[in-house]
C-alpha cells in the first residue's frame, strides 16, 4: 500500500510539473502575441503595411491552439468524469477562439502582401485541420504558385496531403512521387521533407491496398530514420492489411518505445490489442467446438 501511495504521489508530482510547464508555455505564447500585434500595428502606420508580424501572430496562435489542446488532458486519470467533460468543453472553446485568431491574423497578413507564401501555407493548414478540403486546395495551389524553389517540396507535401483530404487520391500519388524523386536526384540535402514525403505515400499507397508499393515505400522512410514514429506506424497498418499481427504489433511497440506521446500508434496499438484478444477467444471456441465434435 505504501508503494502504491508512493507512485501516486509520483505521478500527480509528474502531472502538476507538466502542467505548470504547459501554464508557463501559454504565458510565453501571450507575450509574444502580445509584441508582435505592437509591431503589426506599428507598421500599419506606416504607407505600406508589413505581413511579417501578422504572419508570425497567426504561428503563435496556433501554438496556443496546441498548447490549449494539452491543457485539456486530465492530469488526473481518475478525476471525475463531468469535471472532465467541464475542463475538456472549455478548452474546445479556446482551441477555438485561437483558431479564428490565427486565421485573422494570416487574413490580415495574405492582405498586406497577396505573395506571402507563409501566410498561405498557414491558412492551408487551418483549413486541412477544420476538413475544409476546398480552402486547404485553393490555399496551397496559392503556395506553390508563390514559394521560392527551396520550399518547393515541403509545399508540395502540403498540397498533397489537401489533394487526400478531397479524395484525389491519385493525384495525390503522382505529387508525391516528383516531391520524392527531386529529392533523390538532390541528394536527399532535405532529409525530414523526404521523410515526410515517404511517409504520406506509404500511406496513400495503402489506402489504394497497393501493399507491397507501400511496404517498400515505408521500408525506404525508415531508412532514413528507422526512430520515426509514423513512418513504424504507418508499416505496422500495412503489415495489419497483409494479416502479419505479430509483425504489426512489434512496429507499434517500437513507435511507441521511440515516440510514447504519439496519439495515433498508441490508439492503433490499442485497436490491435483488441484483435488479437478477440481472434484467440474466437480460436479458443473454435478448438472447443472441434474438441466436442471428436469427443462425438
Amino acid at each position: 500500500n505504501n508503494n502504491n501511495n508512493n507512485n501516486n504521489n509520483n505521478n500527480n508530482n509528474n502531472n502538476e510539473n507538466d502542467a505548470q510547464v504547459v501554464r508557463r508555455c501559454v504565458e510565453q505564447v501571450f507575450k509574444a502575441i502580445e509584441l508582435l500585434e505592437k509591431a503589426a500595428k506599428a507598421s500599419e502606420a506606416d504607407t505600406k503595411a508589413d505581413p511579417v508580424p501578422w504572419a508570425w501572430m497567426g504561428v503563435a496562435y496556433e501554438q496556443l491552439m496546441e498548447l490549449l489542446l494539452l491543457r485539456s488532458s486530465p492530469s488526473d486519470p481518475n478525476q471525475q468524469q463531468h469535471k472532465k467533460k467541464k475542463r475538456q468543453r472549455s478548452a474546445a472553446r479556446l482551441v477555438e477562439w485561437s483558431r479564428r485568431a490565427a486565421a485573422a491574423c494570416f487574413d490580415r497578413a495574405i492582405r498586406a502582401d497577396a505573395n506571402h507564401p507563409m501566410a498561405w501555407s498557414h491558412v492551408g493548414l487551418l483549413s486541412l485541420r477544420a476538413g475544409d478540403a476546398r480552402g486547404a486546395l485553393e490555399a496551397f495551389r496559392q503556395t506553390v504558385k508563390r514559394c521560392p524553389p527551396r520550399l518547393q517540396a515541403r509545399a508540395q507535401i502540403n498540397y498533397a496531403a489537401a489533394l487526400t483530404q478531397a479524395g484525389h487520391l491519385v493525384a495525390a500519388t503522382s505529387m508525391l512521387r516528383k516531391v520524392v524523386k527531386n529529392e533523390q536526384q538532390r541528394q536527399l540535402t532535405d532529409k525530414a521533407c523526404m521523410l515526410h514525403a515517404l511517409c504520406n505515400l506509404g500511406n496513400l499507397l495503402r489506402m489504394q491496398k497497393r501493399l507491397g508499393e507501400a511496404k517498400n515505400t515505408l521500408k525506404m522512410a525508415l531508412g532514413i530514420d528507422g526512430r520515426s514514429a509514423v513512418a513504424l506506424n504507418n508499416l505496422a497498418l500495412v503489415y495489419l492489411d497483409l494479416n502479419s499481427t505479430n509483425k504489426a504489433r512489434q512496429l507499434l511497440d517500437a513507435a511507441l518505445k521511440h515516440a510514447p506521446w504519439n496519439e495515433t500508434a498508441r490508439f492503433n496499438r490499442q485497436l490491435l490489442a483488441r484483435l488479437l484478444k478477440k481472434k484467440r477467444k474466437e480460436m479458443t471456441t473454435k478448438k472447443k467446438m472441434i474438441n466436442t465434435n471428436t469427443s462425438k
